[in-house]
């Protein structure tokens, strides 16, 4: 259950981050922290 939650909106999120990061735009510290922390669960889950 927690798996498809994690794989619809936390993958959204994600992607979201990697293009902001991609086009250049500087992250914040928290953003920088919650987009090593989803590489890091979505890998846990195989990806």
């Amino acid at each position: 259950m927690g798996c498809t939650k994690l794989k619809g909106k936390e993958r959204a999120e994600l992607v979201c981050l990697e293009k902001k990061e991609a086009a250049g735009v500087k992250l914040c510290k928290e953003e920088v922290d919650r987009l090593k922390e989803l590489r890091r669960r979505l890998k846990s889950f195989g990806d």
